[in-house]
Protein backbone atom coordinates (compact mmCIF):
# COMPACT_ATOMS: atom_id res chain seq x y z
CA UNK A 1 0.00 0.00 0.00
CA UNK A 2 2.96 2.52 0.74
CA UNK A 3 4.21 1.66 -3.11
CA UNK A 4 1.06 2.41 -4.19
CA UNK A 5 0.67 6.01 -2.39
CA UNK A 6 4.02 6.69 -3.41
CA UNK A 7 3.07 6.13 -7.26
CA UNK A 8 0.07 8.46 -6.51
CA UNK A 9 1.49 11.08 -5.06
CA UNK A 10 3.98 11.44 -7.69
CA UNK A 11 1.10 10.90 -10.68
CA UNK A 12 -0.42 14.00 -8.46
CA UNK A 13 1.89 15.76 -8.13
CA UNK A 14 3.19 15.81 -11.98
CA UNK A 15 -0.22 16.86 -13.03
CA UNK A 16 -2.43 13.53 -13.15
CA UNK A 17 -4.45 12.56 -15.89
CA UNK A 18 -3.83 16.13 -17.93
CA UNK A 19 -0.70 16.18 -18.00
CA UNK A 20 0.55 12.47 -18.63
CA UNK A 21 -2.88 11.59 -20.72
CA UNK A 22 -1.36 14.71 -22.85
CA UNK A 23 1.93 12.71 -23.03
CA UNK A 24 0.53 10.04 -24.08
CA UNK A 25 -1.29 11.46 -27.43
CA UNK A 26 1.66 13.09 -28.37
CA UNK A 27 4.47 9.58 -28.11
CA UNK A 28 1.33 8.75 -30.11
CA UNK A 29 1.90 11.15 -32.23
CA UNK A 30 5.49 11.09 -32.41
CA UNK A 31 5.60 7.37 -33.24
CA UNK A 32 2.70 7.53 -36.08
CA UNK A 33 4.97 10.83 -37.99
CA UNK A 34 8.16 8.19 -37.58
CA UNK A 35 6.04 5.29 -39.04
CA UNK A 36 4.40 7.34 -41.96
CA UNK A 37 7.56 9.30 -42.72
CA UNK A 38 9.66 5.90 -42.96
CA UNK A 39 11.25 5.56 -46.63
CA UNK A 40 8.35 3.80 -49.00
CA UNK A 41 5.38 4.27 -46.96
CA UNK A 42 3.78 6.52 -49.00
CA UNK A 43 4.19 7.45 -52.85
CA UNK A 44 6.93 9.98 -53.67
CA UNK A 45 4.89 13.07 -54.93
CA UNK A 46 7.31 13.04 -58.12
CA UNK A 47 4.91 14.54 -61.08
CA UNK A 48 4.34 12.02 -63.81
CA UNK A 49 5.50 13.03 -67.30
CA UNK A 50 5.03 11.21 -70.68
CA UNK A 51 7.69 11.00 -73.46
CA UNK A 52 8.34 9.58 -75.87
CA UNK A 53 9.59 6.36 -75.28
CA UNK A 54 6.75 4.60 -76.94
CA UNK A 55 6.32 6.67 -79.79
CA UNK A 56 5.75 5.08 -82.75
CA UNK A 57 6.08 1.83 -81.07
CA UNK A 58 3.82 -0.98 -82.13
CA UNK A 59 1.91 -2.45 -78.21
CA UNK A 60 0.11 -5.08 -77.38
CA UNK A 61 -0.77 -5.50 -73.78
CA UNK A 62 2.43 -6.56 -72.25
CA UNK A 63 4.39 -6.63 -75.61
CA UNK A 64 6.45 -3.92 -76.86
CA UNK A 65 7.76 -4.22 -80.48
CA UNK A 66 6.97 -5.27 -83.98
CA UNK A 67 5.41 -8.92 -83.88
CA UNK A 68 8.12 -10.33 -86.29
CA UNK A 69 10.82 -9.02 -84.87
CA UNK A 70 13.78 -11.48 -85.15
CA UNK A 71 14.02 -11.33 -81.17
CA UNK A 72 12.26 -11.98 -78.12
CA UNK A 73 13.03 -10.71 -74.80
CA UNK A 74 10.64 -11.78 -71.69
CA UNK A 75 11.40 -9.38 -68.66
CA UNK A 76 9.94 -10.91 -65.38
CA UNK A 77 9.39 -8.53 -62.81
CA UNK A 78 7.53 -7.61 -59.81
CA UNK A 79 6.32 -4.02 -59.32
CA UNK A 80 7.62 -3.79 -55.22
CA UNK A 81 11.23 -5.17 -56.03
CA UNK A 82 13.13 -2.37 -56.05
CA UNK A 83 16.28 -4.09 -58.44
CA UNK A 84 13.22 -4.38 -60.65
CA UNK A 85 13.15 -0.82 -60.69
CA UNK A 86 16.20 -0.34 -61.32
CA UNK A 87 16.94 -3.06 -64.14
CA UNK A 88 13.66 -1.06 -65.50
CA UNK A 89 15.40 2.22 -65.34
CA UNK A 90 18.68 1.47 -66.71
CA UNK A 91 18.01 -1.27 -68.97
CA UNK A 92 14.80 -1.39 -70.40
CA UNK A 93 14.80 2.00 -72.17
CA UNK A 94 18.10 1.96 -73.43
CA UNK A 95 16.95 -1.81 -74.98
CA UNK A 96 14.01 0.31 -76.34
CA UNK A 97 16.14 3.26 -77.92
CA UNK A 98 19.20 0.72 -79.51
CA UNK A 99 16.71 -2.21 -80.49
CA UNK A 100 13.25 -2.24 -80.32
CA UNK A 101 12.18 0.87 -81.43
CA UNK A 102 14.33 -0.50 -85.02
CA UNK A 103 12.54 -3.45 -85.23
CA UNK A 104 15.24 -5.80 -83.94
CA UNK A 105 13.78 -7.05 -80.94
CA UNK A 106 10.20 -7.35 -79.09
CA UNK A 107 9.84 -6.81 -75.12
CA UNK A 108 7.96 -8.83 -73.31
CA UNK A 109 6.72 -7.69 -69.53
CA UNK A 110 5.90 -10.79 -67.48
CA UNK A 111 4.15 -10.33 -64.11
CA UNK A 112 5.74 -12.02 -61.45
CA UNK A 113 4.10 -10.60 -58.69
CA UNK A 114 6.28 -12.82 -55.32
CA UNK A 115 6.59 -10.20 -52.75
CA UNK A 116 2.87 -9.84 -51.76
CA UNK A 117 -0.67 -9.29 -51.88
CA UNK A 118 0.93 -5.73 -53.23
CA UNK A 119 2.78 -7.29 -56.09
CA UNK A 120 -0.92 -8.95 -57.12
CA UNK A 121 -2.80 -5.98 -56.61
CA UNK A 122 0.12 -3.65 -58.72
CA UNK A 123 0.31 -6.55 -61.54
CA UNK A 124 -4.04 -6.61 -61.71
CA UNK A 125 -3.51 -2.95 -61.95
CA UNK A 126 -0.85 -3.25 -64.63
CA UNK A 127 -2.99 -5.81 -66.77
CA UNK A 128 -6.18 -3.19 -66.18
CA UNK A 129 -3.96 -1.19 -68.35
CA UNK A 130 -2.73 -3.37 -70.43
CA UNK A 131 -6.37 -4.17 -71.55
CA UNK A 132 -6.80 -0.77 -72.65
CA UNK A 133 -3.48 -0.91 -74.14
CA UNK A 134 -1.65 1.49 -72.14
CA UNK A 135 0.17 -1.21 -69.98
CA UNK A 136 4.00 0.75 -70.43
CA UNK A 137 3.00 4.14 -69.72
CA UNK A 138 1.16 2.40 -66.28
CA UNK A 139 4.46 0.45 -66.13
CA UNK A 140 6.42 3.48 -65.38
CA UNK A 141 4.05 4.96 -63.44
CA UNK A 142 4.02 1.70 -61.28
CA UNK A 143 7.66 1.50 -60.75
CA UNK A 144 8.12 5.78 -59.88
CA UNK A 145 5.38 5.14 -57.20
CA UNK A 146 6.87 2.29 -55.86
CA UNK A 147 7.83 2.13 -51.48
CA UNK A 148 8.30 -0.38 -49.05
CA UNK A 149 6.79 -3.74 -49.99
CA UNK A 150 2.98 -4.33 -49.10
CA UNK A 151 3.53 -0.62 -46.47
CA UNK A 152 0.36 0.86 -49.00
CA UNK A 153 1.89 2.52 -51.91
CA UNK A 154 -0.42 -0.59 -53.98
CA UNK A 155 -3.58 -0.06 -51.93
CA UNK A 156 -6.11 -0.65 -54.63
CA UNK A 157 -7.12 2.94 -53.90
CA UNK A 158 -4.18 4.22 -54.89
CA UNK A 159 -3.19 2.33 -57.78
CA UNK A 160 -6.84 3.82 -58.97
CA UNK A 161 -5.37 6.97 -58.30
CA UNK A 162 -2.70 5.83 -60.67
CA UNK A 163 -5.25 5.69 -63.28
CA UNK A 164 -6.28 9.21 -62.92
CA UNK A 165 -2.75 10.43 -62.57
CA UNK A 166 -2.23 8.87 -66.63
CA UNK A 167 -5.60 10.52 -67.49
CA UNK A 168 -4.53 14.15 -66.07
CA UNK A 169 -1.15 13.55 -68.33
CA UNK A 170 -3.47 13.16 -71.53
CA UNK A 171 -3.45 9.38 -72.00
CA UNK A 172 -7.18 7.70 -73.17
CA UNK A 173 -7.82 5.81 -70.24
CA UNK A 174 -11.25 4.81 -69.25
CA UNK A 175 -11.09 4.67 -65.59
CA UNK A 176 -14.38 3.11 -65.08
CA UNK A 177 -13.50 0.43 -67.02
CA UNK A 178 -10.06 0.11 -64.95
CA UNK A 179 -11.73 0.12 -61.65
CA UNK A 180 -14.43 -2.33 -62.44
CA UNK A 181 -11.47 -4.43 -63.92
CA UNK A 182 -9.31 -3.73 -60.98
CA UNK A 183 -12.19 -4.26 -58.26
CA UNK A 184 -13.29 -7.33 -59.41
CA UNK A 185 -13.81 -10.56 -57.19
CA UNK A 186 -12.08 -12.56 -60.35
CA UNK A 187 -8.31 -12.81 -60.55
CA UNK A 188 -7.43 -11.55 -64.19
CA UNK A 189 -6.81 -13.90 -66.76
CA UNK A 190 -3.51 -12.84 -67.43
CA UNK A 191 -2.24 -13.19 -64.34
CA UNK A 192 -2.35 -17.05 -64.43
CA UNK A 193 -1.21 -16.54 -68.15
CA UNK A 194 1.94 -14.81 -66.76
CA UNK A 195 2.37 -17.48 -64.19
CA UNK A 196 2.47 -20.31 -67.05
CA UNK A 197 4.69 -18.23 -69.41
CA UNK A 198 6.95 -17.48 -66.40
CA UNK A 199 7.75 -21.44 -65.57
CA UNK A 200 7.92 -21.94 -69.48
CA UNK A 201 10.94 -19.66 -69.40
CA UNK A 202 12.92 -21.18 -66.72
CA UNK A 203 12.22 -18.04 -64.22
CA UNK A 204 12.43 -19.97 -60.36
CA UNK A 205 12.04 -17.28 -57.89
CA UNK A 206 14.18 -14.35 -58.15
CA UNK A 207 13.41 -11.09 -60.41
CA UNK A 208 14.21 -9.52 -62.17
CA UNK A 209 14.83 -12.02 -64.30
CA UNK A 210 15.40 -11.78 -68.29
CA UNK A 211 15.20 -14.15 -71.14
CA UNK A 212 16.79 -13.07 -74.05
CA UNK A 213 16.29 -14.76 -76.82
CA UNK A 214 17.06 -18.86 -75.42
CA UNK A 215 19.51 -17.09 -73.14
CA UNK A 216 18.39 -16.84 -69.38
CA UNK A 217 20.02 -14.29 -67.11
CA UNK A 218 18.97 -13.52 -63.10
CA UNK A 219 19.05 -9.91 -61.26
CA UNK A 220 20.56 -6.41 -63.00
CA UNK A 221 23.94 -6.60 -65.12
CA UNK A 222 25.38 -4.00 -67.31
CA UNK A 223 23.81 -2.91 -70.43
CA UNK A 224 27.08 -3.52 -72.33
CA UNK A 225 26.69 -7.25 -71.38
CA UNK A 226 22.97 -7.47 -72.37
CA UNK A 227 24.00 -6.12 -75.43
CA UNK A 228 26.54 -8.47 -76.06
CA UNK A 229 24.31 -11.59 -75.68
CA UNK A 230 21.49 -9.67 -78.36
CA UNK A 231 24.02 -9.32 -80.81
CA UNK A 232 25.43 -13.07 -80.55
CA UNK A 233 21.44 -13.85 -80.59
CA UNK A 234 20.75 -11.78 -83.28
CA UNK A 235 23.61 -13.50 -85.84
Amino acid sequence: MKEKSKLSKFYNDWGGLPVFGAGGLILLIVIWLIWSSRPGSTTNDEAFQLNSTYQDIPTNGTELGNADSPLTIWIHEDFQCSHCKTFSENIVKPLIDSYVRDGQVKLVFVNTPILGGESFNAATASFCAADQNLFWEYHNLLFLRQGQPNSGVYSLSNLENFADELVDAGLPLNTNLFSTCLNSEQEHDDLESATQLAIKNGFTGGTPYTLIGTYPISGVVNFVDIQQIIENQLE
